[in-house]
């Protein structure tokens, strides 16, 4: 278990080895073994934790008190840089992960962030793809950014029905996913989800030991990548290394669920990431 002076220790070395002033928490996590939920346990949210350890503050921060003193403008251009850093319209997660606003900034100015990139690409259309020329209509934050249904495709029912006995994990409501993983499959196709927005990238996967290999962005700053090997299953207690060699199979253990203390390899735990992301 980590003190409170430790996590502020640590917090302030990774700031000190990226050579920035104020640490954005996707960076934390991508430089520290200290789990953000235990930052958060001691300290509170992210900004009051970089506060804490006595770094600076991001723009905006010193107006959350009082939003509306960000002009729309400061917001949007904001959006435009997130753009230019993804390639893309930058999506909830990216805001709240490296924007300098939070995403209540937008959802409370335009309803939604789908919304604001409208307004975005009106106010700046240079620095935008074509758009179509009507702004999205209004909806609730709630719904914001949840894709309408186009299309209940007709399916082929066999002709003696299977019954099949049907297991469902813990509720998670997360992106369309109603309940957790309960096998190895499930955690590798949430991974997938995750795996651009957590800085992994999978060059292939494979029904064999490692499940997969690619590359895992650990220098923010200086933009390097590092190559590794990754396994899945459901959870940690299970892994076990390779019978035949003596040695760990893969670099990285993806699980739903960390349950073990004595796992030999680096455990990440999405059930952790999802409740993060979530919140």
């Amino acid at each position: 278990m980590y003190s409170r002076e430790e996590i502020i220790r640590e917090i302030q070395k990774v700031a000190a080895g990226l050579g920035v002033r104020y640490l954005k928490q996707q960076d934390f996590i991508l430089n520290s073994t200290i789990p953000i939920n235990t930052v958060k346990y001691h300290l509170g949210t992210w900004a009051q934790a970089a506060k804490s350890a006595g770094l600076e503050m991001p723009r905006g921060y010193s107006q959350e008190e009082n939003p509306e003193l960000v002009q729309d403008d400061e917001l949007l251009r904001e959006l435009v840089r997130l753009y230019r850093l993804g390639g893309k319209p930058p999506t909830a997660d990216i805001v709240k992960a490296h924007g300098a606003f939070s995403l209540e900034y937008y959802t409370s100015r335009w309803q939604s962030l789908e919304r604001a990139l409208w307004k975005a690409r009106e106010l700046f259309p240079d620095a935008f793809q074509p758009v179509a020329a009507a702004p999205p209509p209004n909806v609730p934050a709630s719904e914001a950014d949840t894709s309408p249904i186009r299309l209940i495709p007709q399916t082929i029912k066999p002709k003696r029905p299977v019954k099949v006995e049907r297991r469902l994990g813990e509720p998670v409501d997360f992106r369309g996913i109603r309940y957790a993983p309960v096998d190895r499959d499930g955690v590798l196709f949430l991974f997938g989800m995750l795996a651009t927005e957590l800085g992994f990238e999978l060059e292939f996967v494979s029904s064999e030991r490692p499940h997969a290999e690619g590359r895992r962005y650990f220098d923010v700053r200086r933009e390097q990548w590092k190559h590794l090997r990754v396994e899945f299953l459901l959870k940690s207690s299970t892994y076990t290394p390779d019978q035949e060699s003596g040695r760990e199979p893969c670099d990285l253990l993806v699980c739903w669920e960390h349950d073990s203390e004595d796992c030999p390899v680096e455990v990440l735990e999405l059930k952790s990431v999802v409740r993060e992301i979530g919140e």
